[in-house]
């Protein structure tokens, strides 16, 4: 589950995405506690907001394997509609003592209907960062202690940290001084790195910026020339477009539209998908409230090649992305590979997905599929699955702006 816990960490940095009920802020809470609520005390404790986020992810995972995967996760989602982020069982405790009542619960609620959510500060980070920490520890000792006492030394992790860190945050967090984390420092220096802005994912190896452009740990730094040196103009524009971002050209707007092919064994889905709404800005045909979204994108899904049309009602399956500014998508690194599909030619940002232990949960180096995807106005689009022995899993058809 320590995916989650990543993720979720990762929300709490670059906005909120808030699923709410078309109902009034009794019924939600009621709801909230009704399904949260395991021991009966009227109250949500944080130890029960984790269990029952952990069951609904679980039980997501579980839906991929059901003989109808989109109605199963379309049940788990509707039975769990009133769970609450981790984050917002944060905000909604006044008190800090890690308890929301109902009352507490109502009180944010309402700040959310009317977008004054406050923000995180660091005792909500400190709470997050000792989640993830006591999920992640036996695997930050295997990845950084090198000596194997325990413990994650000033020099550890100057060795082993995906990218450049606060000494000043380490400092500070390093309670006793002797220069070396245990468990619950490392937990205060991720939640001061988190107040400053920045996600570092040290078992993914990838870095999160709040508000600005994505880095991914390992990747290269442009080739500067040898001292006396220069570079002739043409071989700066050849070396320009061999590092094209991928966020350069062609951007979305509301309606933008885009078809998907996926394969499998058994048979072909083909996907439709359109941004409904980009920087608040909504698409014919759709509206609704911004909620703390930056983009939402629609999607339906036919067992075969159909014309694009929002008002059919033939689709075997529907859903909806949504995201908040600044997401850092995963990649292996800042570089770019032409992909050519049946929609053209496009310069995509390649990630390598690794298959999980289905025991441990955790990641192993045996690779699973390749995604090679571009983003556009933020928002990421599948060109191009291949799985491992060189099938194509996926690819891209039809590209509207």
């Amino acid at each position: 589950m320590r995916f989650t816990i990543a993720a979720m960490l990762l929300a709490g940095i670059t906005g909120f995405v808030f699923s709410q009920a078309n109902s009034d802020v009794s019924t939600r809470a009621d709801g909230a506690l009704k399904l949260c609520d395991q021991n009966g005390n009227g109250k949500i404790e944080w130890e029960e907001a984790i269990q029952t986020r952990h069951d609904y992810e679980n039980l997501l995972a579980l839906s991929a394997g059901a003989d109808d995967p989109e109605a199963a996760r379309q049940q788990v989602e509707l039975d769990y509609e009133h769970a609450l982020e981790l984050t917002h069982f944060l905000l909604a405790d006044g008190n800090h003592d890690l308890v929301v009542t109902k009352a507490e619960l109502r009180k944010f609620l309402k700040l959310v209907d009317k977008e004054k959510v406050p923000k995180l500060e660091l005792w909500h980070h400190e709470q997050l960062a000792r989640l993830w920490v006591d999920e992640s520890w036996d695997d930050l000792l295997d990845l950084m202690d090198g000596d194997a006492d325990g413990l994650i030394s000033f020099v550890e992790l100057v060795k082993h940290y995906p990218t450049k860190f606060d000494p000043e945050h380490a400092k500070k967090a390093d309670k006793n001084g002797d220069n070396k984390f245990a468990k619950s420092e490392y937990a205060s220096f991720k939640a001061l790195e988190r107040m400053s802005g920045v996600f570092v994912d040290e078992l993914e190896n990838s870095i999160g910026v709040a508000g600005a452009a994505s880095e991914e740990a390992g990747s290269d730094e442009d080739d500067e020339p040898e001292a006396g040196e220069s570079k002739s103009d043409d071989a700066r524009k050849t070396e320009s477009r061999k590092t094209e971002s991928a966020e350069s050209v062609g951007q979305l707007k509301p309606g933008s539209s885009w078809q998907v092919r996926y394969e499998d064994s058994r048979s072909n889905k083909y996907e439709w998908s359109r941004v409904a709404m980009l920087d608040g800005k909504w698409a014919e045909g759709c509206k609704g409230k911004v909620e703390g979204f930056y983009y939402k994108v629609q999607r339906r899904s036919y067992e075969e090649d159909t014309a694009e049309d929002w008002t059919d009602t033939r689709a075997s399956g529907t859903g909806e992305t949504s995201a908040a500014k600044g997401v850092s998508w995963p990649r292996d690194s800042k570089k770019t590979e032409v992909i050519e599909v049946a929609a053209g030619e496009f310069r995509c940002l390649k990630w390598t997905r690794c298959k999980r232990d289905r025991e441990s949960g955790k990641l192993t180096t045996e690779v699973e599929s390749i995604r090679y995807y571009i983003e556009r106005s933020g928002v990421p689009i599948l060109v191009k699955e291949v799985s491992a022995d060189g099938k194509t899993l996926a690819e891209l058809l039809k590209f509207n702006l």
